[in-house]
């Protein structure tokens, strides 16, 4: 049985194979999803609390209101932007991890 982490570390290791990317990595992953969610959803603050990338320029994080929903709301978005670039078969295994 595989842990959340070594899931991961597969996954990536599988998508660097198919996509030849040896450069990939949880760094590269993490800062491409807070770009895409900061500029192309034009949510920042959501991005400093998905992927923890930016936060000594966010708002306290103790004293904010955003609901858990909105944020799951918002990672849902920016993955459906990420599919977009996938063919049928590469959506298929990213439904069924």
């Amino acid at each position: 049985m595989y842990t959340d982490l070594t899931a991961g570390v597969n996954a990536i290791s599988y998508a660097k194979d198919i996509l030849n990317l040896p450069a990939l990595s949880p760094k590269y992953i993490e800062a491409g999803l807070f770009i895409l969610i900061k500029n192309e959803l034009n949510k920042p603050l959501h991005a400093d609390l998905i992927t923890g990338v930016d936060v000594r320029h966010s708002s306290a994080l103790y004293y904010l209101s955003t609901k858990t929903i909105e944020l799951e709301q918002t990672y849902i978005k920016a993955v459906e932007l990420i599919t977009e670039y996938c063919n049928d078969e590469q959506k298929a295994l990213l439904i069924d991890e």
